[in-house]
């Protein structure tokens, strides 16, 4: 976990990282919620902060879900269309810089909001969201610390899982594959550690000087929105890395994809589009005509 987990709202992210559609849709509902409980769990928020968290969070909630599940909804068509048959680099790079896109724009939105709140903490509210990072930059080391052949089997079996919950059950074959691409990946764990640690450290340092709100505005979007200017030398560089590897992989595990999987997750896509369009339905007919 990194310092980008303190205003995570779910969105987006729960549909892709294992929950299925109905899971999803129940945790979007109260995206909202969930996401005042984990603040709370880090910052220890005082009652009059917490309201205010929950008013900006719920003003957001209703932002993402009239003007951003429209899109979500438009760009899920195109990823089904793409994805029954054979994908391209440019398609696979074109997904990835419209996810990116929406990412930046959920920040922007989250800091923007967030930031005020921030110059507020006290120093106990300080000390207690150290003491949380602490104990997140830990998780990571304990995950660091196993040998490198069992952590790439971890990382491999959570692959596997991932195909399996979007294309159903793959063949021994294919898992094979699927090994084989991962084991291409290059493990960059202890460079993101490198960097975890240092993000978090700055972040508690700028609470801790006082800055005004304007001033952790504006650190807060260089480290997230436009990261990659921002990323330390050691670490810049590593995202576009990862960027080509993944296009690389997808297409590589695309050849292996059968006609029974590519409809698997034709339907998951479009319960994933229907929830999508059920939350603005005037906005996704407007957006559909453009």
């Amino acid at each position: 976990m990194n310092y980008r987990t303190l205003f995570y709202l779910f969105f987006l992210a729960s549909a892709f990282s294992g929950c299925g559609s109905l899971g999803f849709q129940a945790a979007y509902s109260q995206a909202d919620t969930l996401a005042l409980l984990r603040i709370q769990s880090f910052f220890d928020l005082n009652s009059s902060q917490r309201s205010v968290v929950r008013s900006r969070l719920k003003d957001i909630h209703g932002w993402h879900r009239s003007t951003e599940m429209p899109v979500y909804a438009l760009f899920l068509r195109e990823v089904d269309r793409n994805s029954r048959d054979r994908l391209t680099e440019g398609e696979v790079t074109t997904a990835w810089g419209k996810v990116q896109s929406f990412y930046n724009r959920l920040w922007s939105r989250l800091i923007v909001a967030g930031s005020p709140i921030l110059a507020t903490l006290s120093e106990e509210q300080i000390n207690h969201l150290e003491g949380k990072l602490q104990d997140s930059t830990r998780d990571l080391e304990k995950e660091l610390s196993l040998p490198p052949a069992e952590r790439l089997k971890k990382r491999q079996e959570r692959a596997r899982k991932s195909v399996a919950e979007w294309l159903g059950p793959v063949d021994a074959q294919q898992g094979k594959e699927l090994d084989r691409i991962v084991a291409g990946f290059p493990d960059n764990g202890q460079l993101y550690l490198r960097y975890s640690r240092e993000r978090k450290a700055q972040f508690v340092q700028l609470l801790r000087d006082r800055r005004p709100p304007a001033e952790i505005q504006r650190t807060l979007l260089n480290w997230t929105v436009h990261r990659e200017a921002h990323y330390p030398s050691y670490y810049r560089g590593i995202n576009e890395r990862w960027v080509r590897d993944f296009a690389r992989a997808a297409l590589e595990f695309d050849r292996t994809i059968t006609a029974e999987q590519r409809q698997h997750l034709t339907t998951k896509l479009q319960d994933y589009i229907a929830f999508c369009e059920s939350q603005s339905p005037g906005r996704a007919a407007l957006l559909s005509l453009l």
